[in-house]
């Protein structure tokens, strides 16, 4: 797509693991920056997401997550049924949000 072109300048970072840190370069890009605070949005909320803030944390960085900026969907429950995603986005941003990264929205961070 045009809009996702990148700049000439622009790293461009190949991610082929849950966390956008696993393998692709991304915190020593970062450091090189001097960067100690992110934005994480995205998708999957539960999946790369999770792993992404996580991972993030781990490594010191500052994580505002918005909550209306992630995508998500159902999941089959481990013990049958399914789990409809507005419970997966509830209870991945309230185990994020304990402990991995501070809750806000994308009117706030506009702000």
């Amino acid at each position: 797509m045009p809009c996702a072109v990148p700049r000439p300048d622009e790293a461009v970072l190949w991610k082929q693991a849950s966390s956008a840190f696993a393998g692709t370069g991304l915190d020593a890009h970062l450091r090189a920056l001097g960067v100690t605070e992110l934005v994480i949005a995205g998708a999957v909320a539960a999946f790369c997401v999770t792993s992404t803030v996580r991972m993030a944390s781990d490594l010191g960085y500052t994580v505002l997550l918005p909550q209306d900026a992630l995508l998500g969907f159902d999941l089959p429950a481990h013990d049958g049924g399914r789990i409809d995603a507005a419970t997966v986005h509830r209870v991945t941003l309230s185990i994020l949000g304990a402990d991995f990264a501070r809750l806000t929205s994308v009117a706030d961070l506009a702000a």
